[in-house]
């Protein structure tokens, strides 16, 4: 493994990333529902603006990717996302297993979500991420790439950005993975009590989970490699998660060496080598 060089001497880098699903994901699958509504709606109406001023407290910008609908129902605080200074990436319509979409479904989805972010913040989307990370890798990058998208965060298998190949030929897209060591869901979210085994583990209390992330990004700090954190707002928005991850924050930044920036920040740099 050659070494990856990041700019200005920088030993490793570190982006923030929200996936804002709100409660899309229990549109597609319970339906409209009170309870469903109000566990996934707390994300962009309370943990966002939370979210946002702890990025501002230490002047991180981050990318958030947001599901269409979920912009549809709170276009003015995704507008709000915007207008702070963060990226807004696609993340499909209602959070669909892009897997298992015939093409003309994915065609129209990519279209749709595409076109209603752009409406709301008055900028084309540029990056996306697969709902479930899972998709159809020619087909969709082709249809990213025909709709101007650069980048795309669907990957773990490697813990630095590379330029992305599409038919054995590198493209003007850059792949910017993540790891679900790194995701707060599994820790904070917990398992579903109707069926055999839970989806996810029981959840973790905040000091553990701190200890599994900080632990991970001194890991690859001295490897030099790129520490992708992925965020929920209806998780890491609660007030016990907020406060790990500001001590995460802490931590890196009392790091030397650490090139913090966002996903497009990254982006321009693959690019530019």
């Amino acid at each position: 493994m050659g070494k990856f060089k990041w700019p200005n001497g920088y030993k490793s880098a570190v982006a923030f990333s929200f996936d804002v699903d709100g409660c899309a994901e229990q549109q597609l699958h319970e339906g409209n529902t009170l309870g469903h509504n109000s566990v996934g709606d707390y994300g962009p109406k309370v943990g966002v603006p939370r979210i946002l001023d702890l990025l501002d407290k230490y002047s991180l910008k981050a990318t958030f990717f947001t599901p269409g609908w979920v912009a549809e129902r709170f276009p003015e605080r995704i507008k709000e996302i915007h207008d702070r200074g963060h990226e807004i990436g696609a993340h499909g319509y209602l959070h669909e297993d892009f897997g298992k979409l015939g093409e003309s479904e994915e065609r129209e989805i990519h279209d749709k979500t595409t076109q209603i972010l752009t409406d709301i913040t008055g900028t084309r989307p540029k990056a996306f991420r697969a709902p479930t990370s899972i998709l159809e890798p020619t087909r969709t990058l082709k249809m990213l790439v025909d709709r101007g998208y650069d980048c795309d965060s669907c990957s773990t298998k490697d813990y630095f950005p590379s330029r992305v190949k599409l038919e054995g030929k590198e493209i003007d897209m850059v792949e910017i993975p993540f790891s679900w060591i790194l995701d707060d869901f599994p820790y904070f979210w917990g398992g579903y009590e109707d069926k055999p085994e839970p989806a996810f583990m029981p959840v973790s209390a905040p000091k553990d989970v701190l200890e599994y992330w900080v632990a991970e990004f001194d890991g690859i700090h001295k490897l030099g490699g790129f520490f992708g954190h992925l965020n929920h707002p209806r998780a890491i928005g609660r007030v016990s998660r907020l406060r790990t991850l500001e001590m995460l924050i802490r931590h890196i930044k009392a790091t030397p060496g650490v090139w913090i920036t966002d996903y497009r920040e990254i982006v321009n740099w693959v690019l530019r080598r």
